[in-house]
């Protein structure tokens, strides 16, 4: 009850912000607690909050979740998250997206700067990548199994089976950092998810570097599912801003050329085809590899759930190349490789620049104290 807007109104801004940031505070201690309706509570918190002054709270939890360390003013005391917290923060902003939508579209710059900014040191001895393995080949045979033999009926063994490889399987203290590491993907995900198609655009070859590094050299479970998900939206956002421009088209509004293609485009020049590649190579297996982990390559065992979000990344992929989509991207994105190319359209590029800038400095008057336009 305390986050309300006539409770904050009347006592002017400071005090908005003073019992904002002490609500914060005491909501962010909450997620350390081990009893769930505790930190359930300070999650549903940390989203109402966030409705109330999203300018103010958002870059606070970013901040926190990135670097683990919450101090929103210089005389307040500085909390230091461990990674529990940290991952219960991600699912708080998590929440707060799903919330807002589309009007999360004003804050996905800065959200987004703030994620992809990260960074996590992560071991890689021979000694963690055979618990890693280890841990892999007995999630699976949860998955398949789930620990009871007593089950006959292959429709209730089906049904199991795909609860068990929908809920990702059990968590082992090993993987502890790697959650943490899962949850900057997870908000980068849903992120993409409600982002208008331009502004995904922006970032795409920082994305497409993420998800296709994550798959060439990562061993983490939680890792490789998050990027696969990741890499499902970025192809649901291309066919949304597909729908979008057809939409437009229908009703009249005056499109231009990358109107519709320029996620996929640049989706295209970030090497979608060796992410293609990946994702068919996860779901056919062919990346799986077995043996000693002292070989010199990465060994990944057979992960379900991370197959299933590499199917379902696939199957919207199949959606948009039904569509022409990247058949007209990869025209499009030759035909600007042409032009760029092209000395005589750089010199006319320079020269109308050039003729812009004189326009501009034409209309300025200067005194000895101001620079204004005339």
């Amino acid at each position: 009850e305390i986050i309300d807007d006539e409770n904050l109104s009347t006592g002017g801004k400071e005090k908005e912000v003073s019992v904002l940031l002490d609500v914060l505070r005491l909501s962010i201690k909450a997620l350390d607690d081990n009893e769930s309706y505790v930190y359930l509570a300070g999650i549903q918190t940390l989203v109402a909050a966030a409705d109330v002054n999203p300018q103010q709270v958002l870059p606070l939890l970013a901040g926190a979740l990135c670097i683990g360390i919450f101090e929103s003013t210089e005389n307040s005391e500085t909390l230091y998250l461990n990674n529990a917290q940290r991952v219960k923060l991600a699912e708080a902003l998590l929440f707060t997206i799903r919330r807002r939508g589309n009007g999360i579209y004003q804050f996905v710059p800065h959200l987004l700067d703030q994620m992809l900014g990260i960074k996590e040191k992560k071991s890689s001895d021979d000694s963690r990548v055979e618990e890693e393995i280890t841990i892999q080949r007995k999630t699976h045979e949860y998955f398949i199994s789930g620990g009871d033999s007593n089950v006959e009926d292959p429709e209730t063994l089906k049904d199991e089976q795909s609860i068990r490889v929908n809920t990702g399987g059990p968590v082992f203290d090993i993987e502890e950092d790697d959650l943490v590491r899962a949850a900057f993907i997870s908000v980068l995900t849903e992120l993409v998810s409600v982002s208008q198609p331009r502004a995904v655009s922006h970032y795409c070859p920082t994305l497409m570097r993420l998800i296709i590094e994550i798959f060439h050299m990562d061993t983490s479970r939680p890792i490789r599912r998050t990027a696969a998900s990741l890499c499902r939206e970025m192809y649901g956002c291309v066919l949304r801003e597909y729908n979008e421009s057809v939409s437009s088209s229908l009703r009249g509004d005056d499109l231009k050329n990358l109107d519709g293609y320029s996620l996929a485009v640049e989706m295209l020049v970030s090497g979608e085809e060796a992410l293609f590649a990946i994702l068919q190579s996860c779901v056919s297996g062919k990346d799986t590899r077995e043996g000693s982990a002292s070989d010199g390559g990465k060994q990944y065992a057979y992960d379900p759930a991370a197959v299933a979000r590499c199917e379902e990344a696939l199957d919207k992929r199949s959606q948009a190349e039904n569509e022409g989509i990247f058949v007209a991207a990869n025209l499009l994105a030759e035909s600007k490789k042409q032009v760029d190319q092209n000395p005589i359209a750089r010199i006319l590029r320079s020269e109308r620049k050039g003729e812009e800038t004189v326009r501009a400095m034409q209309g300025l008057s200067v005194d000895s104290n101001n620079l204004k336009l005339g």
